[in-house]
């Protein structure tokens, strides 16, 4: 009895769901200075346990505002020349929205990625159009405050 209400309610869940779709997001998210925040959590002065937090607007390649992210960094390792950094983001679209993580280096003492030098991210999740988004995002900081971010990932078209 309870291998059949589990396989009715598995059969019930599949035929609310779409099959996967395939997405890319090409943008150019755009951090303002005063928006970064660094909070001195570990030891006094840059060390393991700091945050570095913030938000900023998201533009297309055309340069006009679609949306804006949130982001939090905590510092897990220090290095000599860099520091080892597990982000969590979110890239926000209205109602929808996808969310990003991983590890990555940063310059030091709570410095910013190095101009032009790739990170790659999970993408761990989403809602709205995104809902159930896994992928990869791509995020290149190619100024001072710009950076060039490339997603692609798949989400699950549920029907309601």
């Amino acid at each position: 009895m309870l291998i059949q209400r589990l396989l009715l309610s598995f059969i019930l869940t599949i035929s609310s769901i779409g099959f996967a779709e395939a997405v890319t997001l090409t943008f150019k998210p755009v951090q303002n200075n005063d928006a970064r925040q660094i909070i001195d959590l570990g030891d006094a002065g840059p060390s393991v346990g700091d945050s570095v937090l913030g938000h900023g607007v998201i533009n297309d390649l055309n340069g006009k505002e679609i949306g804006n992210f949130e982001f939090v960094h905590f510092v897990t390792d220090k290095r000599p020349n860099s520091e080892i950094r597990w982000v969590h983001a979110q890239y926000a679209f209205g109602n929808d929205s996808i969310l990003i993580e991983g590890a990555r280096d940063f310059m030091p003492n709570n410095g910013k990625a190095a101009l032009n030098s790739p990170s790659s991210y999970a993408v761990t999740g989403g809602t709205g159009k995104y809902a159930g988004a896994r992928g990869e995002c791509r995020v290149i900081r190619v100024t001072e405050n710009d950076f060039h971010t490339v997603c692609k990932f798949n989400t699950i078209k549920i029907k309601f």
